[in-house]
């Protein structure tokens, strides 16, 4: 598991250095309260749901960790939750 995550932390860091561009428009997307900013979140929020019930079902996490936790630290959570 300490692979995966490390290959996981490896592949974002690759796209932001190789699309700040992109990076920039995810980061208005997810604070903006438009139409257009519902997709980008939603899919991100779906695809970081996976990985973590994926993470848990191999044992990666701990039995009572709160799989949500990542995803609560954002400031635009309570809005699309």
């Amino acid at each position: 598991m300490a692979e995966l995550l490390r290959q996981r932390a490896e592949q974002t860091a690759r796209v932001m250095r190789k699309r700040p561009d992109v990076c920039a428009y995810l980061g208005r997307a997810l604070v903006e309260r438009t139409p257009g900013s519902t997709r980008p979140f939603r899919l991100m929020v779906e695809g970081g749901r996976a990985e973590i019930e994926m993470l848990a079902e191999r044992g990666a996490l701990r039995e009572d960790a709160d799989q949500l936790a990542p995803l609560s630290s954002c400031p635009c959570w309570s809005r699309w939750r």
